[in-house]
């Protein structure tokens, strides 16, 4: 990835609700279009160590407070011209804040992984059951997950929401992506939207680039 040509910049922020695949579809991107993720919590890891409630609350799905503006801060003052945001923002606060950085030479994008209208909760659950399972939890061990995927859950739809619905209406690179059927789809639909969008685009795979 190159350095910025006259100060332009490009944020493209991914949200999803938990258990979308937002996780698979950020690895694809980083691969396709050579965009490495940021994310709130490593950025706050990075700068030091986490207390007991802060590891806590990560863990419980909630946000990590009191970062937000330094973090934006990191992203702004990169020299690069393309930046992934790793679920954020993920509150009212942090959109508000992620919007007061847009400038005429600053754009904004969303990505939304989204599951059928009102049918959010049962859909994430049911996802992310599966993956619990498929890892081997059983017992206690899956009680005590599940029980943290429910707080998660109980949190998006909190707030989670009302964010995505705030970008919908606010930013015109804006694009929604039914995940019901897996990201694998989804990403079909993504990667032209990006090129044609965006202007941004894909690398030539490493064998594509041997034969050249």
């Amino acid at each position: 990835m190159t350095e910025n040509k006259n100060g332009e910049q490009r944020i493209l922020c991914m949200l999803g609700f938990p258990g979308s695949g937002k996780s698979v579809l950020l690895k694809k991107l980083s691969r396709d279009f050579g965009l490495a993720p940021r994310h709130l919590g490593t950025f706050v890891r990075e700068s030091r160590s986490l207390t007991e409630e802060e590891i806590f609350r990560s863990q419980q799905g909630q946000l990590l407070e009191g970062y937000d503006e330094a973090f934006l801060d990191s992203i702004t003052q990169s020299p690069l011209p393309w930046i992934l945001l790793d679920g954020f923002p993920r509150s009212e606060r942090q959109f508000k804040l992620l919007r007061e950085r847009r400038s005429p030479t600053r754009r904004i994008a969303v990505v939304c992984l989204s599951f059928p209208v009102g049918k959010e909760g049962a859909f994430s659950f049911r996802r992310q059951q599966a993956r619990a399972v498929h890892q081997g939890l059983q017992g206690d061990s899956l009680e005590q997950e599940l029980f943290r995927i429910e707080k998660k859950i109980e949190r998006a739809l909190a707030v989670d929401l009302p964010v995505i619905e705030l970008a919908r209406n606010e930013f015109p690179d804006f694009i929604e992506l039914d995940v019901t059927k897996g990201s694998r789809p989804a990403y079909r639909l993504l990667c032209p939207w990006i090129e044609n969008r965006l202007g941004l685009s894909r690398q030539p795979s490493p064998s594509t680039s041997q034969k050249q």
